[in-house]
């Protein structure tokens, strides 16, 4: 590894970097993509960032599946509709 490569969280199951650490449940950590709990991610090298993630950054459109992520993610919110009057 590389002195200016950068060690990221990484999902122990599929080894994804979509990990966030949670608050008031437990175990500590959740991935973003499959769902999966525990109480330590894993470290790994991180991969440069892409077109995608740089669009991202910017405040462009998500990819399509950034927003199925962030479908699953919100699946049992209820929203409400509110149509102009």
């Amino acid at each position: 590894m590389s002195d200016t490569e950068e060690l990221i969280l990484a999902c122990p199951e599929r080894d994804g970097p979509g990990v966030y650490p949670r608050t008031t449940k437990s175990p500590t950590y959740r991935c973003r993509d499959c769902g999966a709990t525990f109480p330590e991610p894993t470290e790994r090298p991180g991969h440069p960032p892409t077109s995608t993630t740089s669009a991202a950054t910017l405040g462009e459109p998500l990819s399509v599946a950034a927003y199925d992520d962030w479908q699953r993610d919100h699946k049992d919110t209820q929203w409400t509709v509110h149509q102009p009057a």
